[in-house]
């Protein structure tokens, strides 16, 4: 009687991620940067076992992103002193 409507779970999922990067502190969100990049190494890892290479290919290009866009640009070299340099190396 009632379907799966995929478009509106995935709205659904995108609003409560959404809302929660708005409600959380820096510490949170850095968290939620590195849980998303593990979450893309190990789909990618998921399609290489099944020997999906475009979809490997793509989680790996997100991970990527989310450590260069997401990660490395949050750092503060400054106030982070040593760590943070070491950290962007």
């Amino acid at each position: 009687m009632f379907g799966l409507n995929q478009s509106g779970v995935n709205a659904y999922a995108k609003i409560g991620m959404e809302t929660g990067v708005l409600a959380a502190s820096p510490n949170k969100l850095i968290i939620m940067l590195y849980e998303g990049a593990i979450a893309a190494c190990r789909s990618a890892d998921t399609y290489m076992q099944s020997k999906d290479i475009a979809n490997k290919g793509a989680m790996l290009s997100k991970a990527i992103s989310i450590i260069e866009s997401g990660l490395r640009l949050s750092l503060d070299k400054k106030a982070g002193g040593e760590i943070a340099v070491s950290l962007d190396a």
